[in-house]
């Protein structure tokens, strides 16, 4: 099973210091929890342009940080929007929570073996 994450596309996503990964990552995790805390009430609210929005969003910044299984989960999201109720995301929404889940695991562990 691959990681999570690209590595390489991350590390070329930052300034190539150990400082701006941390940096990147910080950020990252917190706006991805964001998003999809945001994702979940669009859905509960049947609000289908906030779920397109928040995913093309998330699905960005997932796919720039290498998080690529992550970008394509939101993709999916995004691209369901118009062809489904938003009722029927919810298991689209656990899997991308799953999936963070797996990329925060992953990006924790990175950052406890990156040395300055």
């Amino acid at each position: 099973m691959p990681d999570p994450v690209d590595v390489g596309r991350l590390h070329a996503f930052c300034d190539g210091s150990a400082d701006g990964v941390r940096t990147v990552i910080d950020i990252f995790l917190t706006d991805i929890a964001e998003t999809i805390t945001d994702l979940s009430v669009a859905v509960d609210r049947a609000d289908a342009e906030a779920v397109r929005l928040l995913a093309h969003r998330g699905g960005g910044s997932s796919s720039a940080c290498g998080a690529t299984g992550l970008a394509a989960l939101l993709r999916l999201l995004e691209d369901a929007h118009g062809t489904r109720s938003t009722a029927d995301h919810g298991p689209l929404i656990r899997a991308v929570a799953e999936e963070f889940d797996d990329v925060q695991r992953f990006l924790r562990t990175y950052l406890e073996g990156l040395r300055t």
